[in-house]
């Protein structure tokens, strides 16, 4: 992470590993894009939200050498993002659908609980909660609604070899968290249908 970009205080933060930057925290604010990606400063990509007060969100694990090709800094669509990231992400998406199933579930339990729950499962802005084969889906940030038709093929594919079906899906535009990001508030009423068709 460059210091020139932040401030010594934001510096402080990345270093300790603290889930995201603001506004405030970027000098630079111009070296970073007019558009809601994925950029990658340090050790870590970020999710850039550039209307939101918190301008930048850790994604995925803190530390370097996992990506597939360090040359790419900037991500800016779904099918980059699922190219460069499909095969980490559904891998993840897997073992932490496993944990939280052990975690959360007895034998003979029906299968209810929360998947994905924003920087703590490492997808900021989304959270997924799982009701028997039905993932209800909340995108409170720019770059998941940006990225949202890779991630949920990823979802579908981690769930699919899990338990052999193909997951429904209702997905959830309503948080006030979205104005922050420069996003619509939607009615779920008028989005509810059956995976893929929305």
């Amino acid at each position: 992470m460059k210091r020139g970009l932040i401030t010594p205080n934001a510096f402080k933060k990345w270093q300790s590993g603290h889930p995201w930057l603001t506004a405030a925290e970027i000098i630079r604010k111009k070296d970073l894009p007019e558009r809601p990606s994925l950029v990658f400063f340090g050790d870590n990509w970020w999710f850039c939200s550039p209307k939101s007060f918190l301008r930048l969100r850790r994604f995925g694990p803190q530390q370097s050498g996992w990506m597939k090709n360090s040359r790419l800094e900037v991500i800016t669509n779904a099918d980059q993002f699922r190219a460069y990231f499909g095969d980490w992400l559904k891998l993840h998406l897997a073992k932490t659908l496993e944990t939280k199933m052990a975690k959360a579930l007895k034998p003979g339990d029906d299968l209810v609980l929360r998947w994905i729950f924003s920087e703590t499962d490492l997808v900021p802005g989304l959270t997924v909660d799982v009701f028997k084969d039905t993932l209800v889906c909340q995108i409170t940030t720019a770059p998941v609604e940006t990225f949202w038709f890779a991630i949920r093929d990823l979802l579908a594919d981690a769930f699919g070899e899990k338990f052999g079906i193909t997951p429904r899906f209702t997905l959830m535009r309503n948080s006030p968290a979205r104005k922050m990001e420069g996003l619509e508030i939607i009615d779920p009423r008028a989005i509810r249908r059956r995976w893929p068709t929305f």
